[in-house]
């Protein structure tokens, strides 16, 4: 088999148009999960859907990383946006590091959302991880140029940045205007630091790009944009996938 990327997300509607570009699909079950493979502008990749938050995340990457082998994971759907990036609802975020933010011990009410262990929850290459993953520069750099020439002449804003983690989503902007005062985050989701954590234990490369569907803060639904937010993931990730040589170097 030649070697794949694998590309996860936490539900159907992210990975539904990167699947109808995917040729010569076939599906086999990964850990209870579905695995499509297939080959996506001359690559081939797997394509995972792993459900939402960090459990199902690492469960389901586990299981699709012992038996696909992948030389590089790609991360992706939609998430919240901070306004005080100046981003907007459909713009595009590259992951320059993935905070899991709940990971830590309880805080005083004005300190950041968790104090950092006094341990580490992983050690790779003598460097000890307690809740910051630090994604590789040259990819995270190589993609957050490929993108801004992608939609260089749209509206669609490209930045590259921290996302923070969470298994408790958001809602109040007091809580957003702390989470964003400690960790100048662009976007937050649920699942990033759960592969970001994978990659880092099995040396696989991580690149996560996700497209704004909300704002962090007050939940208003009615102003919330999913399908957009899937469809421009999706653009991006297939573009990616399109100039992956250029992105590795």
């Amino acid at each position: 088999m030649a070697a794949s990327i694998l590309i996860t997300a936490a539900i159907p509607a992210e990975l539904h148009d990167i699947a109808e570009h995917t040729e010569n699909i076939t599906s086999s079950i990964v850990g209870r999960r579905e695995l499509l493979s297939g080959i996506l502008y001359g690559q081939a990749v797997s394509l995972l859907i792993t459900g939402p938050g960090l459990i199902n995340t690492v469960q389901a990457m586990t299981a699709a990383i012992e038996a696909a082998r992948p030389v590089m994971v790609m991360n992706t759907g939609c998430a919240g946006v901070f306004k005080k990036t100046g981003l907007r609802i459909g713009d595009i975020a590259v992951a320059t590091r993935e905070i899991d933010i709940q990971m830590g011990i309880e805080p005083g009410d004005s300190q950041a959302p968790t104090q950092t262990l006094p341990f580490p929850i992983l050690i790779k290459d003598g460097v000890e991880i307690k809740k910051h993953y630090l994604l590789k520069k040259e990819l995270t750099n190589n993609t957050f140029t490929i993108l801004t020439r992608l939609f260089a002449n749209t509206d669609v804003n490209i930045a590259k940045g921290p996302f923070v983690t969470v298994s408790t989503i958001t809602s109040t902007n007091k809580r957003a205007a702390n989470i964003f005062s400690h960790y100048q985050p662009c976007m937050e989701a649920m699942e990033g630091a759960g592969a970001a954590h994978l990659a880092c234990l099995y040396d696989i490369p991580l690149i996560e790009v996700r497209s704004a569907s909300n704002f962090v803060g007050k939940r208003d639904k009615d102003q919330w944009n999913l399908p957009l937010a899937f469809q421009r993931s999706a653009t991006a990730v297939k573009e990616c996938i399109r100039c992956v040589k250029e992105i590795t170097g």
